[in-house]
């Protein structure tokens, strides 16, 4: 029986918008099997500001962009150094160490970004400044909007109710961890609205 498709949701929190010398300084990913989120395996990484500046850039609109968005925000991304972090290097070993054990429970668990011209770009860049090999093939990572837009169209298609795009359907919360879930979360439920009408035709 055909389920929906195994996922690994990335994503990840910077401290400037330029591809692909942005600081990285928070990273989350979540395994949605069958449509469920293994929350077991959830990952949060905090990265040392300091740190990650050695490798990256960040520029002062992005900052003051974190700075209005609240203490919890910022507080949430390390910056108040009020939380544990990790150095560059520690985090993505441990992102490639945590999709390893994601792909050994679900083996075609597809990587899935918001954008990998962003966030799989900027991730390919730092792991090259550390002399680390990034855990996907060049061809791996997928687009979340355009997996969106072409569910969204299936479901024009199949007459059914389409849903909202994905920012009007969830509060992008520009929290590591809280936006791979949100956008994994989008996704099954997508697929699950799809299903339901094929399965009974």
């Amino acid at each position: 029986m055909t389920t929906i498709p195994a996922l690994i949701s990335l994503d990840i929190e910077t401290l400037h918008q330029k591809v692909p010398e942005a600081a990285v300084i928070a990273i989350g990913a979540a395994l949605f099997v069958d449509g469920v989120e293994q929350t077991d395996l959830r990952l949060s990484l905090l990265i040392d500001v300091d740190d990650t500046l050695k490798y990256g850039i960040s520029d002062v609109d992005t900052m003051l962009w974190h700075i209005k968005q609240g203490h919890e925000h910022v507080a949430g991304l390390g910056l108040f150094q009020d939380r544990s972090t990790h150095l560059l290097r520690d985090a993505l070993n441990q992102l490639s160490d945590w999709i390893a054990s994601a792909k050994a429970v679900a083996t075609s668990a597809q990587i899935i970004t918001r954008d990998p011209d962003f966030d799989i770009a900027i991730l390919n860049d730092k792991y090259q400044a550390l002399g680390l090999i990034p855990p996907w093939r060049f061809y791996e990572p997928r687009s979340h909007r355009t997996r969106e837009e072409d569910l969204r169209w299936m479901q024009e298609l199949l007459g059914i109710e389409v849903a909202p795009t994905y920012t009007k359907y969830t509060k992008v919360a520009h929290d590591a961890l809280a936006d791979a879930v949100s956008q994994g979360e989008y996704l099954c439920m997508l697929y699950r609205s799809i299903m339901e009408v094929t399965r009974k035709k």
